[in-house]
């Protein structure tokens, strides 16, 4: 099966055994995505806030993730 990367919509080989919830990394643009089954069907969405659409643009939820990671990493929360 192939996926179409949601950056540069390269399409992407899914291994038979792929499941819900595995990473891949676009081998072009090195995206980081994850898989997603919804209603049954696979999608390949952000792997950092695991939505199955993925919007670069307009995904906060990511960068509030990310910073708050590395506050709790560093021990101020």
């Amino acid at each position: 099966m192939k996926l179409q990367c949601n950056i540069c919509e390269t399409k992407i080989e899914i291994p038979a055994n792929a499941k819900h919830g595995d990473r891949i990394t676009c081998p072009n643009c090195f995206a980081q995505l994850g898989l997603y089954r919804v209603k049954g069907k696979l999608y390949i969405g952000c792997a950092i806030c695991k939505e199955s659409v993925f919007d670069p643009a307009g995904c906060e939820a990511c960068e509030r993730r990310r910073e708050k990671k590395l506050i709790i990493e560093e021990g101020r929360l």
